[in-house]
């Protein structure tokens, strides 16, 4: 479920009828928007309005929007279980044009950024995710 999550009307819906139809020991993987993520981008590009200068709406809210917990605990709810969650990687160049920085920079600061987000990962345990997308897997029993 890449991307499918944050769009659906009702997410606990939709993740109980893919439970149902995956079988026993099979791993759902899916990736949302990190929530966590796009409210600090929104709070810096209000509190410093000359980051919109640079970068266009960086923040993406969708019909539903996930953090680490929410996602975790949305999972567990319908019965998934070993939930694991991880910072996604990240895209290349720009595909939803939101920044007006030339494409080789964007890059060097994206691959900068990983790098900083993958360290925090592994420095917290996976309690903090940066990435502006995560990655869940989860079993069914």
């Amino acid at each position: 479920m890449w991307d499918v999550l944050d769009h659906v009307n009702n997410p606990l819906e939709e993740l109980k009828e893919v439970y149902r139809i995956l079988k026993p020991n099979e791993i759902l993987l899916c990736r949302v928007r990190n929530a966590s993520f796009h409210f600090l981008m929104l709070k810096l590009t209000v509190n410093f309005p000359k980051l919109n200068k640079i970068i266009y709406h960086p923040w993406v809210f969708h019909n539903y929007s996930f953090n680490t917990k929410t996602l975790k605990l949305t999972l567990k709810k319908t019965d998934f279980y070993k939930v694991k969650i991880k910072n996604s990687a990240l895209t290349i160049g720009d595909p939803y044009n939101q920044s007006k920085l030339k494409a080789d920079i964007l890059q060097i600061i994206k691959f900068y950024y990983w790098i900083i987000s993958k360290f925090i990962e592994l420095l917290t345990q996976k309690q903090i995710l940066i990435s502006p997308s995560i990655v869940a897997y989860a079993k069914i029993k």
